[in-house]
Order: C-alpha cells, then sequence, then structure tokens
C-alpha cells in the first residue's frame, strides 16, 4: 500500500492479486478516497507486489511493481508510473519480478529503488537491485546473489542508508545474510562532494553550519564532522583538524 496525490487529494492505493473491491472492477490495484474505492487506469495484468510515491524533482507519480507485463493500456514489465490520469513505463522495466520499492535521497538526487527477482532492468546487469531517477535506470554495485524482498531507508545518524532484506547471502561482493545496508558514502569534511577535503570545502561548510534544513542530505553527513547527528559549532574545530590534516 502507499499513499499518493493524485491531483484530487491523498489517497491510500492498495496493490496485490485481485480482480474486485468493493464490487468495483479494479485489477491487481485499486484507490480508496475515505468514502469508496475506485479502479486505478484499469489496472495491471497481474500481480502488484510493491507500491511508492516517487518524485524527481518536477513530477509526482505513483510506481506499481509486480509480476504484469502490462498497465492499463500499455507495456510495462513489471514496474509501472501512475501519474493520476495515465500510466508510463519506466524504460524497458525488469526482467522477472518486482517485490520492493522505495523513494529517497541518498545524496545523489531523487532515486527510487527497487528490488526483487530480476537480474536486469532497464537492459542493464543489475541483479536484484537497481535504482531509477526519474529518466534512467542504474545498477548498485554487483547487486545481491537472490531476490530482495523489501527495502527501506534510515538515517542513523550517519546520514540516509538504503536498508534492504530477502533472501540473499552476499551483496556487493560481501557476505551479508537476509539483510543488508547500502549507503552513499560520504568523507567527513568534504562538503562539496568531490572526494577531496580542502579550502573548496569551506564555503558550503559555512552553508550548512548556518542552515542545516535547506542543505542537501549528504551535505549534512560529510558537515557532521564528528558524527553526533547534528551540525554545530562542535563540527567546527572537527572541520579545521579535517582541513589541514590535524
Amino acid at each position: 500500500m502507499a499513499v499518493f496525490d493524485d491531483g484530487d487529494g491523498s489517497s491510500l492505493y492498495a496493490g496485490g492479486l485481485f480482480e474486485n473491491a468493493d464490487g468495483q472492477s479494479a485489477p491487481s490495484l485499486a484507490r480508496w478516497n475515505g468514502a469508496a474505492w475506485s479502479a486505478v487506469g484499469g489496472g495491471t495484468d497481474a500481480a502488484v507486489f510493491a507500491l511508492s510515491s516517487f518524485s524527481n524533482g518536477t513530477n509526482s507519480m505513483l510506481v506499481a511493481g509486480g509480476s504484469f507485463t502490462q498497465a492499463g493500456p500499455i507495456s510495462a514489465n513489471r514496474i509501472a508510473a501512475w501519474t493520476g490520469d495515465q500510466w508510463l513505463a519506466l524504460g524497458a522495466g525488469a526482467n522477472n519480478d518486482v517485490y520492493a520499492l522505495v523513494s529517497g535521497d541518498l545524496g545523489a538526487g531523487p532515486r527510487l529503488f527497487v528490488g526483487g527477482l530480476f537480474t536486469s532492468a532497464g537492459g542493464l546487469t543489475v541483479n536484484r537491485i537497481a535504482s531509477w531517477n526519474g529518466s534512467a535506470w542504474s545498477g548498485m554495485e554487483n547487486g545481491a546473489n537472490s531476490w530482495v524482498a523489501a527495502a527501506c531507508l534510515y538515517d542513523d545518524h550517519n546520514g540516509p542508508s538504503l536498508y534492504m532484506g530477502g533472501n540473499f547471502t552476499q551483496v556487493s561482493d560481501a557476505g551479508s545474510s537476509f539483510i543488508a545496508k547500502w549507503a552513499c558514502p560520504a568523507i567527513p569534511g568534504d562538503v562539496n562532494t568531490d572526494n577531496l577535503v580542502n579550502a573548496a570545502d569551506v564555503p558550503p561548510f559555512v552553508n550548512v553550519l548556518l542552515d542545516e534544513d535547506e542543505a542537501a542530505p549528504m551535505q549534512c553527513v560529510a558537515a557532521d564532522v564528528n558524527r553526533d547527528g547534528i551540525v554545530d559549532g562542535e563540527d567546527v574545530s572537527a572541520f579545521t583538524s579535517q582541513l589541514f590534516g590535524g
């Protein structure tokens, strides 16, 4: 299930393997507005296992993942986006079932993170874990050695990370039984994210220090040099030490 505003207010969307919702024809996907159920763009031709809202910064959409190959009138291989008035394919989609969807920003801009039984997405080899940025697919290192069933984002005060659960015992060539964490690495003090800590990091560090709410997530992680979960005066001395190699 997921909540999505299709332009007429927020509604609850439910996916699964069903034909009707409260007597209304709604193949595998239905919308509840607080008073009544309704169909969503003709539904899908097979099960919907996962739903997530996603925004690429310009357009918001509800993404459905499952075992389907058609969403409404369009061909869509196991993943498709509903804009509120039409279905859109996400490139070439996935070559096998999609079980998990979550959206967020790990520091490289908004992404939809996708897990499942697939080994390719958009024609790329991705091994059961992939991300979509609104226009293109990308893999996440070497993926997982078996299916991914669940995903969520969580910030443990070291920056936002993607957590995944499933049947795998290895992720990106490292042993990891059934649950794993993937994070976009941040070097303490590297606030401009160029993989160096130097004078170019001073202006963005000061900006984060003065207004953390307006900074990108990975800038906040890098500016939190002492790793206490906040960017404050105590990070100034830690940043200075990093800057001058002290």
